[in-house]
């Protein structure tokens, strides 16, 4: 059971032969205000593997895109809504700002023709 850490790496890693999962992975940005934008991966499913074949590159199923995603349940005469944030193999993510956890995103929900609008602010737990 061999474990390798990638940090950083600007040119191509070497890794030999052979299936790998992907434990946890994570990226970090500076904006161009200074803020410090991480995303790290949280639960990534274990049936997610890759396969590293002899002398060829393999690109890795992690960071950008990720997808934002919206799950709604009605009951009766009320909306339940759930906002999540996943990555390429599945994985929740989590998505900080200076160490710091954003602030929750907002849904805009209005009619077909704009006569009704309203701004709701998801929370956090």
């Amino acid at each position: 059971d061999e474990r390798f850490t990638i940090n950083g790496a600007k040119e191509p890693v070497r890794l030999p032969a052979g299936i790998y999962r992907i434990e946890s992975w994570s990226l970090e940005r500076v904006d161009k205000n200074g803020d410090i934008w991480k995303l790290r991966a949280k639960e990534i499913p274990e049936n997610r593997t890759f396969k590293v074949a002899e002398n060829a590159e393999t690109v890795l199923p992690v960071g950008e895109p990720v997808c934002s995603g919206l799950t709604v349940r009605k009951e009766d005469s009320e909306f339940y809504c759930w906002h999540y944030v996943k990555g390429r193999l599945g994985e929740d993510l989590e998505l900080t700002k200076n160490q710091s956890r954003t602030d929750p995103p907002k849904l805009l929900i209005e009619n077909e023709d704009g006569s009704y609008q309203e701004t709701l602010t998801f929370k956090y737990g």
